[in-house]
């Protein structure tokens, strides 16, 4: 992966057998222009071990990709974002490899009381400032260790508009600091992975 020509895996620290991981995941189209899709990847003591980045690939590649990147970080958790692009990445996550330590949610039907299972985290303009803010807080208090320079050089660039939303400035990137910001979520342990057969999976879908 490190280095290739189409998508570029860089880490900062040596993988760790005895290590627990999370990868916080931004997907994009994929078409070679635009977006990036990127896989941030922090150990237990949220330290920013590697970074995965390109905007090559599609969302349907992308699943494999996340697939090996859990594998590889010992069944990572892993925290995919489903709006868009991602959720095709999500459906085959779950679906199609199975993979068992990813990032779910359940709703209920307030009419049939029925249970559904959705696959990956959706970014709406409530949980959107959530998870922000919760990076913004790690960072202002020294509780999490950036190392990549394209994530440090995005959040620079990643402002407040006057309407109050958060993106990126015009003609920057945010991909970096969304999928941070999805693993630093998810590594304050305010979710539990747990072990799914393949029905659940199928229900889910």
């Amino acid at each position: 992966w490190v280095n290739h020509p189409r998508g570029e895996l860089v880490q900062y620290y040596h993988h760790d057998p005895a290590e627990t991981y999370y990868i916080g995941a931004d997907i994009a189209l994929g078409n070679g222009k635009g977006d990036y899709s990127v896989a941030q990847v922090l150990d237990s003591k949220k330290r920013q071990v590697a970074v995965w980045r390109s905007n090559f690939y599609d969302s349907y590649y992308l699943a494999d990709v996340l697939y090996q990147l859990g594998k590889f970080y010992n069944m990572a958790f892993i925290v995919p974002e489903n709006n868009s692009h991602g959720i095709l990445a999500c459906s085959r996550l779950g679906r199609d490899l199975a993979y068992p330590n990813v990032y779910m949610t359940t709703e209920v039907n307030k009419l049939t009381d029925r249970e559904s299972v959705q696959i990956g985290f959706t970014t709406t303009v409530k949980t959107k400032p959530l998870i922000i803010d919760e990076l913004r807080a790690a960072v202002r208090d020294g509780d999490i260790q950036i190392n990549d320079k394209t994530t440090l050089q995005e959040m620079l660039t990643y402002i407040v508009t006057e309407s109050g939303s958060m993106e990126a400035e015009q003609g920057c990137f945010d991909d970096c600091v969304m999928s941070l910001a999805l693993a630093n979520h998810v590594h304050a342990g305010r979710f539990t992975p747990v072990e799914v057969t393949d029905d659940f999976y199928i229900e889910a879908i």
